[in-house]
């Protein structure tokens, strides 16, 4: 196992800790997770909280589990988030149903974890970052808006576009 980090080694010790908590807490409960390569903390992570990713090779497959930074601010979360991904690499368990949901009930009955599909981060106090907004294209029209992050064609060539249900070219405000 290896933490893909920037992280000091006192918190890639602490990390290490936890993950070695959730992977003796699933054996304990016999369930038997997948290979394991790398855990990571991704910056990028803002609309979910974690991700599994399986790896297929010639020697069979193994799993990445990428952790959002905002969970490391709430113990309960972090847990609960690292479990999530640790079940997606169980044998039948890569989607939200079935035997994963099975194992969750499972590890919910055990331990208490809540562990659901969709978690909302706004019970456990924090608050969803907010999309920065670079660039505001919009009909004059019926006023509605969209924002983009990066220039794109209809950013760059706004005129070109138009709103479908008013049959208005749209306008860059921003």
């Amino acid at each position: 196992m290896n933490i893909a980090t920037t992280a000091t080694m006192t918190e890639q010790e602490w990390m290490y800790d936890i993950i070695s908590d959730c992977e003796d807490m699933l054996k304990d409960i016999g369930v038997e997770t997948g290979e394991i390569d790398t855990y990571s903390i991704n910056n990028r992570l803002t609309k979910r909280l974690g991700r599994c990713i399986r790896i297929h090779d010639i020697t069979g497959d193994y799993f990445k589990i990428e952790l959002s930074p905002i969970i490391f601010n709430n113990e309960n979360l972090l847990y609960n988030t690292i479990i999530h991904e640790m079940l997606h690499t169980c044998n039948g368990c890569f989607g939200h149903t079935g035997q994963w949901k099975v194992l969750a009930d499972k590890v919910k009955s055990t331990y208490g974890y809540d562990i659901t599909r969709v978690t909302n981060i706004r019970e456990y106090g924090i608050e969803p970052s907010k999309r920065k907004t670079k660039y505001i294209v919009e009909c004059p029209n019926c006023g509605k808006r969209w924002g983009y992050q990066r220039m794109c064609n209809v950013v760059k060539y706004t005129n070109l576009y138009k709103h479908i249900p008013c049959n208005c070219a749209l306008v860059r405000t921003k």
